[in-house]
């Protein structure tokens, strides 16, 4: 493994840790065009207005409505609401299907071993041409 690449397994957004503050603000940049974005404040929705302000917000900011609905999900602690918004916003999301698409388009085989190259094309149920 690449001795300079850091997995973060936790996030604390109390930490006072300088490499986990700026990856913290790396990745609410990254989601939400600015460090300083959150839509945690707002008032308690049920799934459909969260999907409805989601969708409303998101094409305001630039932000995909998915993450405005998880960021609020996150901030508020509730992932119910989240989660049926994420239903209404994309009922036929397959998660898993676009990720193994995207290994299958992406993923350098090359680099990989034949019995590597194997094992993924077993357990993601991956057919390459």
């Amino acid at each position: 493994m690449n001795e300079n690449l850091l997995i973060d397994d936790e996030v604390n957004l109390d930490s006072k840790d300088e490499e986990e503050i700026e990856a913290n603000e790396v990745a609410t940049e990254l989601l939400l065009g600015r460090s300083d974005r959150f839509y945690g404040q707002l008032r308690n929705y049920t799934a459909k207005q969260l999907a409805e302000y989601a969708n409303r917000i998101g094409l305001q900011d630039g932000v995909s409505p998915g993450v405005v609905a998880l960021n609020y999900g996150w901030y508020k602690k509730q992932w119910g609401s989240a989660s049926g918004a994420l239903k209404l916003l994309e009922p036929n999301a397959n998660a898993s299907q676009q990720i193994n698409h995207y290994l299958l388009k992406h993923l350098d085989w090359d680099e990989l071993s034949n019995d590597y190259q194997e094992y993924l094309e077993l357990v993601l149920g991956l057919e390459r041409g």
